[in-house]
């Protein structure tokens, strides 16, 4: 799975607004499946780490989520390869 593949899933936008509106520890299964997504398309940086720790404050976690779906994002915007990105974070 590419990271191309992660930002285009409509999940994501969904699970952006929860977060937003219930906080991440609400989600922490749904993250967890992500992380394993996040690092089976390559992505391992220290922000994919923080988005995995559960003993990190919440809007760390959250920024790190948002940081992460943003590079997704402009990945599949820009056609950056994903080894590039693992160093971007």
């Amino acid at each position: 799975m590419s990271p191309s593949t992660l930002a285009t899933d409509p999940y994501l936008d969904q699970l952006a607004h929860l977060i937003a509106d219930h906080g991440i520890g609400s989600f922490e299964s749904d993250i967890s499946r992500l992380v394993v997504r996040l690092r089976a398309a390559g992505l391992r940086c220290p922000t994919v780490d923080l988005l995995a720790d559960k003993r990190a404050p919440g809007v760390a976690r959250e920024r790190a989520f948002g940081m992460l779906v943003g590079l997704l994002l402009d990945d599949r915007t820009t056609a950056t390869p994903a080894g590039q990105l693992s160093h971007a974070a």
